[in-house]
């Protein structure tokens, strides 16, 4: 299954409570208000954390709120959470909708040309 696939999978009622458990102990705060989803990446977002990035970004797109990504607090973010970012931002696209991408800090941007993906994220950018 596709990174994709796997961001527009179906969230179930106990899927959507296990993601919660993980979301409390991950470097990922996720913010519901009535206008907007905000996904807030802090720290270290490792592999370790990308299981609850891929559960924020599942409630992300399956919502028809909009999204925000803020990562001003982010140290670090590793290619399985930019994986996951880049495919929310095509399954938004799909529904019409756009991933507000909120500015980088330095040490993410740094990681983020090194892998080659800045200019995509750029062009995300709103």
């Amino acid at each position: 299954m596709t990174i994709r696939k796997l961001v527009t999978s179906r969230i179930t009622p106990e899927s959507r409570s296990e993601a919660r458990d993980r979301l409390d102990l991950a470097p990922i705060r996720l913010v519901e208000s009535e206008a907007e989803i905000l996904i807030r990446l802090c720290g270290a977002v490792d592999i370790g954390a990308s299981e609850a990035v891929l559960d924020a970004a599942r409630q992300a797109a399956s919502s028809t709120k909009a999204v925000r990504l803020d990562w001003s607090e982010a140290d670090h973010v590793d290619l399985s959470a930019l994986q996951i970012v880049l495919a929310l931002d095509a399954a938004l696209a799909t529904d019409g909708r756009a991933l507000e991408i909120g500015e980088m800090p330095p040490r993410v941007r740094q990681h983020v040309a090194s892998a080659g993906l800045a200019e995509i994220l750029d062009r995300s950018r709103r």
